[in-house]
């Protein structure tokens, strides 16, 4: 009965919202992206399946990559919403990518809050298939499109937020703070001893800026900072603090665009989404690591980019890409490397079937490098291996 009464109520409010003109939507819009792809992923395991055991595997996919999406836009006066759900592949049915509000409050300023891209490094490759070699090797399948995440770029994904955003004439300039997850933070000492706490949130600022007409740059940044509350009196706190800085940028020309990333910073592990993404890694990269009397943290510090060349030839697009990136190695004693780093390059070719529909076969190649601990997986064995990955992209936008 109660649920009766329940869904008559939630009718009577939606009829008498459509009906009221105060609440009536000045311009609303549907959005949909429909993605596959399909290809053979050749994986070679390096030292991480064991000696003597299989060193390589070739595989066909045909996959969904768990970014087909579908998403509504409604504009009243100055406000604006927008909400985005994925498609996702299993064991997830419907993902959120983004919830969130604008209002314009004119000259320029706008305010925003919800679920949307972070404005930290805001730049991407266009890397396809890379993230199924990834998903089939037994890491996580709907990590798509791949974009040389964990191999060159620097991402921080969407979080729940509160934006100011300027657009002038000559620049664009935001500045945010964002949501942390402090379990992020826990990892370098024991979790028994310590509980973990975000202090604050994660500050972020942006600008946006034309040097020369052809020319675009967006330098970013970001600040965080995690307390590990120790449970015993005796135990000490630590602190763990994580910053980075980068720079995004593309310099057009007639037929042709090169695109390109740079980063730098300390503790990005513990702030970055899918920062490190090695199959077989026996210790993280990126993140903070307990010192040798297991009280206190080293800092690690990375740096990384990306380069992009595109050339378009209508209908198709040529894209060419190689992302890098490195980690020190500040774990104490004997039997570590000095760092750690991973190298992605693709192909690929989009090529217009329809206005909306187009496919983009794509070669990507995935070095994952060596384990922090030299002997991982047996004396002087650690090397993660590789992945080949030759498919194609399809996808129609609506």
């Amino acid at each position: 009965m109660m649920r009766k009464i329940f869904v008559l109520a939630a009718a009577a409010l939606f009829v008498l919202g459509m009906s009221t003109p105060s609440w009536a939507v000045a311009d609303f819009a549907i959005g949909a992206s429909i993605r596959i792809d399909a290809g053979w992923q050749f994986t070679d395991f390096g030292d991480s399946n064991g000696a003597g055991n299989e060193d390589s595997r070739t595989q066909f996919f045909l996959a969904n990559p768990g970014n087909s999406r579908i998403n509504f836009k409604a504009t009243v006066g100055d406000v604006t919403g927008f909400t985005e759900f994925a498609l996702a592949s299993t064991p997830r049915n419907v993902d959120l990518r983004h919830a969130w509000v604008s209002w314009d409050m004119g000259g320029g300023s706008s305010l925003l809050f919800g679920h949307t891209w972070s404005i930290m490094s805001f730049g991407f490759t266009d890397m396809r298939l890379g993230s199924n070699a990834i998903g089939l090797g037994g890491g996580n399948a709907d990590f798509l499109d791949m974009a040389n995440i964990g191999y060159g770029t620097l991402y921080f994904s969407r979080n729940p937020q509160i934006r100011y955003t300027y657009a002038g004439e000559a620049f664009t300039v935001q500045v945010a703070i964002e949501d942390n997850d402090e379990n992020r933070a826990r990892g370098p000492l024991a979790a028994a001893n310590y509980i973990a706490e975000s202090a604050i949130p994660m500050f972020l600022a942006s600008v946006s800026f034309q040097p020369l007409e052809m020319l675009t740059l967006t330098p970013s940044g970001f600040y965080t900072g995690y307390d590990l509350t120790g449970i015993a009196p005796t135990t000490s706190d630590v602190d763990i603090d994580a910053f980075g800085f980068a720079i995004d940028g593309r310099l057009d020309f007639d037929i042709a665009r090169i695109s390109f990333e740079g980063w730098m910073g300390d503790n990005l592990g513990t702030a970055a989404a899918g920062f490190d993404i090695r199959p077989g890694a026996t210790v993280g990269a990126g993140v903070p690591v307990a010192d040798a009397a297991g009280t206190d943290v080293e800092d690690v510090t990375s740096w990384g980019g990306f380069v992009q060349l595109t050339f378009r030839f209508e209908p198709a697009i040529l894209n060419l890409g190689v992302g890098y990136q490195e980690s020190d190695v500040e774990n104490p004693g004997p039997g570590f490397e000095d760092d750690v780093s991973t190298t992605g390059f693709f192909i690929n070719v989009l090529y217009n079937l329809t206005d909306n529909f187009y496919i983009q076969p794509e070669i990507t190649y995935l070095d994952h490098g060596d384990d922090a601990n030299e002997n991982a997986f047996g004396p002087g064995d650690n090397d993660l291996g590789s992945e080949l990955v030759a498919g194609v992209h399809f996808q129609a936008d609506f």
